[in-house]
């Protein structure tokens, strides 16, 4: 897990952060697919700089935002100091693991959002199991990602075309029901969601039958605990 670690320091914080305003209309996509209680309390696991707390501010009670990146914190805790809603908020800059440990049936929500990529299945496993007893009761998890499926992933894995360096593992829905199973939840729920770039102009294609799934940018995986 170290080595990975190596990856995200200040050149990928300040990569990550200049993209801000095309990455944000990805949160916001994403967001417009879930029902979310007013009332909920979220946790944003992965949180960067925050994209998600910026979406969800004014529609739920509380936002909490786990990171392991120092950096990225730091990077969100300069840009809320003067925002409207920031006592709804609460960082840590700390793993996984041992955050949840501290926060049993804590959340309504917990949120991994393009997350999942970044991580072998070893880690996936007792990373999102951690997770999983973060929620409260019928509480759910929401999980975005890149589809192994998708004609892009699929050129990348082929070496066709340059995989980002952090995406150790873009898997596809199927491959995700695995692993789920595994932990003990067999029951996930996915909504194929179009690219965020121009290339969103080409999801009509995956309504075609038989090639269709080849253009499905993006899951959207929901488990109700």
């Amino acid at each position: 897990m170290e080595d990975l670690k190596e990856l995200y320091r200040e050149d990928y914080v300040n990569k990550f952060n200049d993209s801000y305003h095309i990455q944000l209309k990805r949160i916001e996509n994403i967001v417009e697919n879930i029902e979310i209680n007013p009332n909920s309390i979220v946790a944003d696991f992965g949180c960067g700089n925050g994209l998600l707390c910026d979406v969800l501010i004014d529609k739920v009670n509380q936002y909490y935002g786990i990171d392991f990146s120092q950096e990225f914190i730091d990077l969100f805790n300069q840009r809320i100091y003067n925002k409207v809603g920031k006592e709804k908020v609460q960082l840590f800059a700390e793993d996984i693991i041992e955050f949840s440990k501290r926060f049993p049936s804590t959340f309504d929500y917990a949120f991994t959002l393009d997350f999942s990529e970044h991580i072998y299945d070893e880690q996936f496993i007792e990373i999102y199991k951690s997770i999983m007893t973060t929620l409260k009761p019928n509480g759910k998890m929401i999980l975005h990602t890149p589809n192994g499926d998708y004609f892009i992933e699929i050129l990348k894995n082929k070496g066709i075309m340059t995989q980002f360096p952090e995406h150790v593992a873009v898997r596809n829905l199927n491959e995700y029901q695995k692993l789920f199973n595994i932990i003990g939840f067999s029951q996930i729920k996915n909504k194929y969601l179009s690219h965020y770039t121009w290339l969103k102009y080409f999801h009509f294609l995956s309504f075609l039958p038989i090639v269709g799934k080849y253009f499905n940018a993006r899951l959207l995986i929901t488990i109700q605990k």
